[in-house]
């Protein structure tokens, strides 16, 4: 059986090397992939602060509105007359 040459000193801190330079350059990829992540998920929470701040806005519009329009719309209680419309008297019951 052939015994594997062993590798000297020098060969194995080589390679080491150049697995550190490898590790090192993945490290700086990784390190330049998180940092666009950040940048980008404060983009994005900005966008959406924007339009949650918009929604309120324009539902808070829209209740005033809605309001007004109740406003204008609403017959005072004591002038409620039956129309006939479907309830009790317009089917014919009586109490």
């Amino acid at each position: 059986m052939v015994k594997p040459r062993a590798r000297s000193m020098s060969m194995i801190l080589r390679e080491l090397l150049g697995c550190i330079d490898d590790r090192t350059g993945e490290l700086a990829a990784l390190r330049a992939a998180v940092a666009r992540l950040r940048k980008e998920r404060d983009v994005l929470a900005s966008q959406l602060r924007f339009a949650i701040e918009q929604a309120n806005r324009e539902t808070l519009a829209a209740s005033r509105l809605h309001a007004e329009l109740l406003s204008r719309t609403t017959v005072p209680s004591g002038k409620v007359t039956s129309t006939g419309g479907g309830g009790p008297a317009a089917a014919g019951s009586t109490r």
